[in-house]
């Protein structure tokens, strides 16, 4: 949907996901944007561990599977990626996770809050346990609005929280607070 004019943005390529040692299992919980991302590590290490792979997509057209065997699939149709709201995070909370499961998830930057925040705090995952990567953002433009009208002193002090040397995931939990908050 870009336009000329519109400011876009290409990140270098970055780790995104690392299945920790332990995990025999894993599930990937993906919006469309980020089903290719979840179809290349299916690929990956689907042959490695048992892969579950929850998508969310616009309609059957758009259900695409790795090449790969032992890929199970949870196709979600219809709702989400802009359209309306998504399912996914309720088909997250009824995903068996145990001790052995590593979970993944990308896509809308809202949802993967959400995502993280259940399996965190819920399911009481440790940070190992989980990785939740925000994609894109559903109404950026409302978002960036808000977020400037906050002023200086509000991103100073997320800044802030980015710069200490606090674990990762306090840092998430208290920028989340802060957001919620404002």
């Amino acid at each position: 949907q870009a336009h000329p004019g519109q400011e876009l943005g290409i990140n270098p390529p970055r780790p995104l996901y690392e299945r920790p040692a332990w995990a025999r299992r894993q599930i990937l919980v993906v919006d469309e944007p980020g089903l290719p991302a979840a179809l290349r590590l299916a690929e990956l290490t689907g042959q490695d561990v048992e892969t579950l792979l929850i998508a969310e997509v616009r309609g059957e057209a758009h259900q695409v599977e790795a090449q790969a065997e032992g890929v199970d699939y949870v196709w979600l149709r219809g709702t989400g990626n802009g359209r309306g709201p998504s399912g996914l995070l309720a088909a997250l909370r009824r995903a068996p996770i145990d001790d052995q499961t590593h979970v993944w998830v990308a896509g809308e930057a809202r949802l993967t809050r959400d995502a993280r925040a259940f399996l965190r705090h819920e399911r009481g995952l440790p940070k190992d346990g989980y990785k939740c990567v925000g994609y894109w953002t559903d109404r950026a433009e409302q978002w960036q609005a808000r977020y400037e009208e906050m002023g200086e002193a509000f991103h100073e002090q997320v800044a802030s929280l980015y710069a200490s040397d606090r674990d990762s995931e306090e840092i998430a939990d208290e920028v989340q607070r802060i957001y919620e908050a404002a």
